[in-house]
């Protein structure tokens, strides 16, 4: 996928803008009579701007450093490492283009990529970040990723927010636009620490009956039921450890497995999921996204770590997420975690 397709197709927040003030230097009409802006478009804030987009906020300036910050713990010893990205958005050969260490709450980056580490005809470069242990051992991805803009940027950079020198910004669907945002605290969650244990809950609206219970049905069919008990009003699942091979299967790499919440009708009378039972419901939010709890196994190489994270947004071990067809996953927060729905 081509940088301008990516961000045809993509939104991040728009942190930083620019505009200003009075009657421009370069034409633009300012709502705010202050000072003297440097940019040819119309103005709301009260300061000098300089980039040549409509914004309400302040110039996001040139940064020879980008940083990014842990979310998780245990980040002392740990190495940040940068990796360029090829023009269709898999890791470049080569390694890391640069790494830099853990300190003072941060892992730091100065550094100006070397003339060839350009694509052809483009004056940027992107990279994604990655983290390491102490012990080599990947931990955590970032959803952020940085651009390094060599002078001047194109037109169509300028209009979403980059500058020259480092920027950053993120694509977590197929309809947001990324805009470039000042390189520094960057999230960099620990996603490739395994987590053990997933619970979920909510409410059954249907009647409580002895025969209608509640099952985790595995994705790939076959095997054993992941979970599988009454359905009260009110229930809670919860999953813990890695599932029989039966329930996993590979994908580009990725070695997943897990299963859909289902509410079933026990026709036979054999507490479990058998060929004469009816389905009553599946988890679905409040907005109406399927509910899925997977479980992926540990990746050991960055290109695999990228796709997981960044393409499928998954992180290792058990995660409640919503679903929707063609979409990175997105992982439940607590209230919808919480508040499932089971709706005959």
């Amino acid at each position: 996928m081509s940088l301008l397709l990516l961000l045809a197709c993509t939104s991040a927040t728009i942190r930083f803008g620019d505009k200003a003030g009075v009657v421009d230097s370069r034409g633009g009409d300012d709502s705010v009579v202050t000072v003297d802006d440097t940019a040819p478009i119309d103005d709301t804030a009260a300061i000098d701007d300089t980039a040549p987009i409509d914004d309400t906020g302040d110039t996001q300036v040139s940064s020879p450093e980008v940083t990014y910050r842990p979310t998780g713990h245990g980040a002392e010893g740990s190495t940040l490492s940068l990796y360029r990205l090829n023009s269709d958005f898999t890791i470049a050969e080569g390694g890391p283009g640069v790494t830099a260490p853990f300190d003072g709450g941060v892992w730091g980056v100065t550094y100006t990529p070397s003339s060839d580490e350009y694509g052809d005809g483009v004056n940027y470069v992107i990279y994604a970040a990655f983290a390491n242990d102490s012990e080599g051992a990947l931990i955590g991805a970032s959803t952020w990723l940085t651009m390094y803009v060599d002078g001047v940027p194109g037109d169509d950079l300028a209009n979403l927010g980059f500058v020259s020198g480092w920027n950053g910004f993120r694509v977590l669907s197929s309809t947001d636009t990324p805009t470039g945002v000042a390189p520094f605290d960057l999230d960099l969650p620990f996603n490739l620490v395994s987590v053990d244990a997933v619970t979920v809950s909510g409410t059954w609206s249907g009647p409580v009956s002895a025969g209608y219970r509640l099952a985790v049905y595995p994705y790939t069919g076959t095997g054993a039921m992941m979970y599988d008990g009454t359905l009260p009003a009110s229930w809670s699942v919860s999953l813990t450890g890695r599932p029989a091979d039966t329930a996993l299967s590979e994908n580009n790499g990725i070695l997943l497995g897990g299963g859909t919440l289902l509410a079933y009708k026990d026709a036979d009378g054999s507490r479990s999921v058998t060929m004469g039972d009816s389905s009553l419901a599946t988890g679905l939010l409040d907005s109406g996204e399927n509910v899925g709890l997977l479980w992926v196994d540990a990746v050991s190489d960055v290109g695999t770590a990228f796709a997981l994270v960044v393409g499928a947004g998954l992180h290792t071990g058990w995660g409640a997420y919503a679903i929707n067809e063609g979409e990175r996953a997105r992982e439940l927060d607590a209230t919808e975690g919480s508040s499932v729905r089971l709706d005959p």
